[in-house]
């Protein structure tokens, strides 16, 4: 298959030959990255296996985590409920309860946890216990959840009961021991308080004593003074007889009331029949009419709604609440609705409305005389009333005068005044009430003291039924499966994200504005490297499936940029101390069996060079078999090279060429002796490769290394592509880089740098 086949794109003549201005670099380079797969993708690729074993492993120490830790639990609900205590007789608020809130910290408390562990035996510490424990209330609510996590379900369930029995009994005897102190401040206080009620009457008690005997010594026999008493107990009599005729008459109002009230319920009732039974007529004389018409008429049917609406309106709240409106409103539905009844079915419904009519009329004529009459009545009750209190009224007023002028008498008499009395009886009156109240509350608190009713109930006790069992060996498989999986994956991520790093060739072709035709690459590559120790025969080792379509792809690339007859393309490595031998042969291989003819030349010195490429080609097949198959490089060594062409420059190219073993590739040695200072930009050089140009559509030549500028780039000036070998010692050499910009500044056909 001719290269000419493989043409992908416009064929040219190198990466940088059609760069003819100086500073224009196009930047085809690919950013490795954009196609390369993610990390954890990539790894579970390669190393599959490896997954495979470390979840094995993970799966072992997860079981062994899980038998060795795993634990049961219990998640045991109850809720108790504030049912408060007993009213007391005089009402009040005796002792203020305490709320959810605050008993939701109490039944937490070091104290009651401290009973439970003693009643139930547990060598554990409260402070233990209560990060088991968990409380939830709402507000406004008076139910109180508990929710207790232990090992065992029936041991939690008997432990958060009797939690609950401790906290009501608690909050019980707190109660009783709160309520023995406040008694105890309420019997000194009702002491004092009876104290003040026997001063308070002592001093009314002296006072009177004192007036009466200034009054026995002369006073009382006043004329004056005993007119004013006759005067003030005659007023106070008469005050007392027009409140009696006060309540008389107002009695008697509320009575008529009550009978105003009957009857307008009786007169609603009336109104109600007379609407129902009128309805009821009407319909009834409806249906019989519509009983003669065809069920499927129209007619039929309006008859059916004007009937169901005429039920419907002496219940309905829109039908107007006066009795005529109602009763014209109830005959214009039957007459303007516009069907065809007939004359005598007209008359027949007047009649009923004049009937009833009739038959109601006098019923509600009788009851509404009577609610005359009893308004008549309540009406003159009440204009009898006004006189009655304007009397009251002014007999008060003359009381209180003649009340003032005996106080005033009897001040002057005894030197005591009614406001003086007022303060002592004001006294008086202060100190029983309060001694009436504390004794009330201290009766209270008693009956509370002793009432055996708990503030708190149990409303949902601990169950099986209320209680959820859990286990955490999932969780501890789980945990132990992730921990372990994780840690022995670290190291096999941490290598396929190194390798997946940009590698410092692969950022020095970035740097270059180079296309990187391969990556990682030459790190694996069989015989990368030349050691002199080992010599020079060293036997090719076969290629991986990676690295052989990494060379199918440099050997289509390489297609791509060259000529379509005797393209020239130099394989150089950056670094002298690899050779881009063992790739170049590779790449030969591939090309020939591509139906291209291949020529290899080995242009680098022998006595420079690290790995001769006859050492990696093998021989050709024998043609006798008893002839001792010779090696490629003893046969080589027989056959003129590069050196000698280029020192005698007689031999023809056919004496130069040898037939390797790989068919459609033939091989030129770089020979026996060092090259001749400036052989390589000899005219016998040029020549040579215009007539290999005839014969092979393909020629690979071994170039020296960058480094050695002059000689790469006098080959570079014969060739029409440049493939580069770089390494990472590359961003350490700065005469690899110089190396490299000189043939970017020399327009150098570039096609990429292989890493």
């Amino acid at each position: 298959m001719a290269a000419q086949d493989l043409q992908i794109q416009p064929r040219r003549s190198g990466y940088l030959a059609q760069q003819n201005t100086v500073g224009q670099q196009p930047n085809l380079s690919v950013d490795p990255s954009d196609e390369r797969p993610s990390i954890l993708v990539s790894a579970l690729r390669r190393r599959w296996w490896l997954f495979l074993l470390i979840g094995c492993a993970s799966a072992a120490v997860g079981r062994e985590a899980m038998v060795q830790f795993g634990r049961d639990s219990s998640l045991s609900t109850a809720s108790v409920i504030e049912t408060g205590l007993p009213g007391s007789p005089e009402g009040g608020e005796v002792i203020k309860s305490m709320g959810p809130t605050t008993c939701a910290e109490l039944i937490t408390s070091f104290s009651i946890l401290n009973k439970l562990c003693e009643s139930r035996g547990i060598d554990i510490s409260p402070t233990i216990l209560q990060d088991l424990i968990e409380t939830k209330t709402s507000r406004g609510s008076s139910l109180l959840n508990v929710e207790f996590t232990w090992s065992n379900a029936e041991d939690g369930v008997a432990m958060l009961n009797e939690l609950l029995d401790i906290f009501v009994e608690d909050i019980a005897s707190q109660r009783r021991k709160v309520l023995r102190d406040h008694m105890q401040h309420v019997e000194n206080a009702l002491l004092q308080s009876r104290a003040d009620v026997a001063d308070a009457r002592q001093q009314i008690f002296e006072v009177q004593a004192e007036q009466q005997k200034v009054l026995d010594e002369g006073g009382l026999n006043s004329a004056r003074y005993q007119n004013i008493l006759q005067s003030v107990s005659s007023t106070q009599l008469g005050v007392d007889e027009k409140r009696v005729e006060q309540l008389g008459v107002l009695q008697q109002i509320e009575v008529i009331q009550r009978k105003s009230d009957e009857w307008e319920l009786r007169i609603e009732e009336v109104l109600s029949d007379f609407k129902s039974q009128l309805v009821r007529k009407v319909a009834t004389r409806l249906k019989r009419v519509r009983e003669q018409i065809t069920k499927t008429s129209e007619v039929y049917v309006e008859l059916s709604d004007l009937v169901a609406s005429i039920e419907n309106f002496a219940t309905s709240k829109e039908s107007p609440s006066d009795i005529q409106q109602w009763q014209g409103d109830l005959y214009a539905m039957v007459a303007e609705r516009g069907l065809p009844l007939a004359e005598q079915d007209l008359q027949d419904i007047a009649a009923v409305f004049e009937t009833q009519v009739e038959a109601h009329a006098l019923q509600l004529k009788q009851v509404n005389s009577e609610r005359q009459q009893l308004a008549k009545q309540q009406e003159q009750l009440e204009l009898n009333l006004i006189p009655v209190s304007y009397q009251i009224k002014m007999l008060e007023t003359r009381l209180a005068d003649y009340q003032k002028q005996s106080d005033d008498i009897s001040e002057q008499l005894t030197g005591i005044g009614s406001d003086q009395f007022g303060a002592y009886e004001l006294q008086l009156e202060q100190s029983e009430n309060q001694q009436k109240a504390l004794s009330a509350q201290l009766e209270n608190m008693n009956q509370l003291e002793k009432c055996r009713v708990r503030e708190w109930s149990v409303s949902v006790p601990a169950s099986l039924a209320t209680t959820q069992i859990s286990s955490n060996r999932t969780k501890l498989f789980v945990l132990a499966f992730g921990i372990c999986g994780l840690v022995m994956s670290l190291p096999v991520l941490g290598s396929e994200w190194y390798r997946q790093q940009t590698s410092p060739q692969v950022a020095f072709a970035n740097s270059l504005h180079l296309p990187v035709l391969a990556e990682r690459i030459l790190q694996d590559f069989p015989l990368r490297r030349y050691y002199p120790r080992r010599g020079h025969r060293m036997a090719t080792a076969k290629l991986s499936e990676e690295q052989l379509e990494v060379v199918r792809m440099l050997a289509l690339r390489i297609q791509q940029s060259s000529r379509t007859d005797g393209s020239v393309v130099l394989f150089s490595s950056i670094d002298s101390h690899y050779s881009a031998a063992p790739l170049m042969a590779s790449v030969a291989d591939c090309l020939a069996k591509r139906e291209e003819r291949v020529l290899i030349v080995d242009a680098v010195c022998p006595d420079k060079s690290r790995l001769p490429i006859a050492n990696l080609i093998p021989m050709p097949q024998q043609e006798s078999a008893e002839s001792s198959p010779l090696p490629l490089e003893a046969v080589a060594g027989e056959q003129p090279g590069l050196s000698e062409y280029l020192i005698s420059g007689c031999q023809t190219v056919s004496d130069l060429v040898l037939h390797t073993g790989c068919p459609g590739v033939d091989l030129i040695s770089s020979g026996h002796t060092p090259f001749p200072r400036e052989a390589l930009a000899s005219s016998g050089l040029t020549e040579l490769v215009e007539r290999c140009r005839e014969n092979y559509s393909m020629i690979l030549v071994n170039s020296p290394a960058a480094t050695a500028s002059a000689d790469l780039q006098m080959l570079t000036a014969r060739a029409d592509g440049v493939v580069l070998m770089a390494t990472k010692e590359v961003r350490k050499n700065p005469r690899a880089r110089a190396a490299v910009v000189d043939l970017i500044e020399l327009g150098a056909p570039i096609i990429g740098v292989v890493a």
